[in-house]
């Protein structure tokens, strides 16, 4: 054999020999394919997760309903789709800025230079339309054009100027339900607004039973015990006596509240908190405030206005969950006989002065029998805090109602005739009384 065709022989056993690899290599890729893409879907999925976490997808599943799933399916079985627009009509900024709002704000996405959005899922029960709330926020008037539902006065300050703006047709879009929402005592919602009254609407959302939507700040479930024993925590380390927390300077009061506590405290020791004192526990709200009222014998729980069942959480959570006898003022006696625990407050006006109620105090301070005896509630029944925060889901409340109004069965109304806006004191000027000389106690 020649050495030419030696080397030929050689050349074509490395070309096979480079093939068979270039196959071999071709076939490992192959295989791995499936792995590859397998693999790829894994790193997406787990990208996902991660967004989810920092970012979560805003539905908020909720128990509602509309209408009777047979009545409105289409003849082939299949559902309509029910989404309904809702407008919050508040500056977004504001709303943020009142904590009992956060868990809505803070899930807002901005889809305009004015307005953010949520969706609510509302979940429907067995033969029921499942329906979604797409809600935004906005104090544009050109929002309300398309909305089917317009929520009203969660931000005050937002419809100051503006209400017989608002009234114009053109602004909305016919059976259109408009509601009034607000947890402020009537009469700090009119200094706001003065033609509040004159603003109609549909329903009204307040804290009073007697509203068409009530959310209270708290309630009473007798017959579920919170304790077994009346036992209370600490409570013959309680050295201190009495405390009061406020959060405004005696601007924003309709009635001599200052007054009386100026006088009260010279007949009984108050510690008093609030950014008008020298002492300082924030937020009032948050679960340490809580826990340095709990250090006292009583609670001041004296509201900035004399209206019907605004009771507000100064009495349920500050005081009542922290083992502390509210002394309140505010509602009527005959609001909290219907809707406080019994037997667990002392109201100002059963006293004929300050200095009677400061004598009843220390009497009650002095007993321990005596003071337990406010407590006895708590192996009767418990409480429950409903308010703040404002819960999102608590919109597909709504549901019944936008179809009412979109049938004819609800009519607007001035917010003057609603229950809320009727009940606070009359007979006095009461948001110009400052002395106690020319007060009576509301009974």
């Amino acid at each position: 054999m020649t050495s030419a065709t030696k080397s030929a022989r050689w050349e074509s056993f490395l070309e096979a020999l480079r093939r068979a690899m270039q196959l071999l290599a071709w076939v490992s890729r192959s295989c791995l394919y499936p792995y590859a893409f397998f693999l790829g879907i894994v790193t997406v999925v787990a990208v996902f997760q991660v967004i989810n976490l920092i970012d979560p997808p805003y539905v908020i599943k909720f128990q509602g309903a509309l209408e009777d799933r047979v009545a409105l399916s289409a003849p082939d079985g299949s559902l309509p789709e029910c989404v309904y627009d809702v407008l919050i009509f508040a500056k977004p900024i504001l709303l943020s800025r009142q904590s009992e709002f956060l868990s809505l704000t803070s899930q807002l996405k901005k889809v305009a230079g004015h307005r953010r959005d949520i969706k609510v899922e509302c979940d429907a029960e067995p033969k029921q339309v499942q329906c979604s709330l797409q809600v935004s926020v906005s104090a544009n008037e050109t929002d309300l054009k398309h909305r089917d539902v317009v929520i009203f006065g969660l931000s005050p300050s937002s419809l100051r100027g503006r209400i017989d703006g608002l009234k114009s047709d053109s602004l909305h879009k016919p059976n259109q339900l408009w509601v009034f929402m607000s947890m402020l005592a009537p009469l700090k919602a009119i200094k706001l607004n003065p033609k509040l009254g004159s603003f109609p609407v549909h329903l009204s959302w307040t804290y009073m039973s007697a509203s068409e939507l009530t959310t209270p700040f708290g309630y009473y479930i007798p017959d579920e015990p919170m304790d077994t024993n009346v036992v209370i925590p600490n409570h013959s380390g309680k050295r201190k006596i009495m405390a009061w927390m406020g959060n405004n300077c005696g601007t924003d009061t309709y009635w001599p509240r200052d007054a009386y506590l100026n006088e009260l405290s010279k007949h009984i020791h108050i510690d008093r908190y609030g950014p008008c004192t020298n002492l300082t526990c924030l937020p009032m709200d948050s679960e340490q405030c809580g826990m340095l009222m709990g250090q006292y014998k009583f609670f001041i729980a004296f509201e900035d206005a004399e209206c019907q069942e605004y009771i507000t959480n100064q009495f349920w959570q500050t005081a009542l969950l922290h083992y502390t006898i509210p002394v309140v003022y505010g509602a009527r006696k005959v609001s909290f006989l219907k809707f406080a625990p019994p037997g667990s407050y002392i109201h100002a006006a059963d006293f004929a002065s300050p200095k009677a109620l400061a004598d009843y105090l220390k009497v009650v301070a002095k007993n321990d029998g005596l003071y337990l005896k406010y407590f006895k509630w708590r192996s009767l029944g418990s409480i429950k805090k409903a308010y703040p925060p404002f819960r999102r889901e608590s919109l597909c409340r709504l549901l019944p109602h936008i179809r009412d109004v979109k049938v004819g069965r609800l009519q607007r109304k001035p917010l003057s005739e609603t229950k809320w806006y009727q009940s606070c004191r009359k007979g006095q000027n009461t948001s110009q009384i400052s002395s106690l000389k020319t007060w009576v106690p509301w009974r």
